[in-house]
């Protein structure tokens, strides 16, 4: 009898713009390739930042780009119609939506979502907008969420006892693709705990 495998999807959506969707769904496909040998694939939707961040000329075919790097395969600028189709050749997809005014109906071809943020004074007020969303509460009933940010201060140790939800934090990784050892047992950590 074949063994059914199953790909698990994770979407990240960032609160506002440099919230480190793109950095955090690069290291996270990163550790899952070297670290857990999973087969990855990591996709930009709407965006091609990634292209962007790595500032090499990649093949442009049929409207996407696709390469291959240190193992995880990138697709991007894709639609979530690939998403779909890419879920029976791969362990695991990492979906790097960017930043979102809210968590958009696209995210159902996801079975877990990171929501990043950070807690500079100014954010907090955009967080709390974004919290409040009512598509937001809505996937909380139907899906796991977890948020995550870069660093630990008072503003954010505030806002998880105000909201009661908790906050994974992400160590700073000045280059996701080089993590070492003990932040990439934290970033797979975080994939499994969610």
């Amino acid at each position: 009898m074949k063994k059914t495998v199953i790909c698990n999807t994770t979407g990240i959506f960032g609160t506002h713009h440099g919230s480190g969707t793109t950095h955090l769904a690069l290291a996270l496909a990163n550790c899952l390739v070297s670290r857990s040998h999973r087969k990855t694939a990591l996709v930009e939707i709407n965006s091609q930042d990634l292209c962007n961040l790595l500032g090499e000329k990649f093949e442009y075919h049929e409207g996407l780009y696709h390469f291959s790097l240190l193992g995880i395969e990138i697709f991007s600028p894709a639609s979530t119609d690939l998403i779909n189709e890419l879920k029976s050749s791969f362990d695991e997809i990492i979906v790097d939506f960017g930043y979102s005014k809210n968590i958009s109906h696209d995210s159902v071809v996801c079975n877990q979502i990171l929501i990043t943020t950070s807690f500079s004074p100014f954010r907090v007020m955009t967080l709390n907008k974004f919290f409040r969303d009512e598509s937001l509460q809505k996937l909380f009933c139907s899906k796991t969420v977890h948020f995550t940010c870069y660093g630990k201060n008072r503003y954010s140790t505030n806002w998880q006892k105000k909201n009661n939800t908790p906050l994974f934090y992400v160590p700073f990784i000045s280059d996701p693709l080089k993590i070492p050892l003990k932040d990439a047992n934290l970033l797979v950590k975080l994939l499994r705990n969610i």
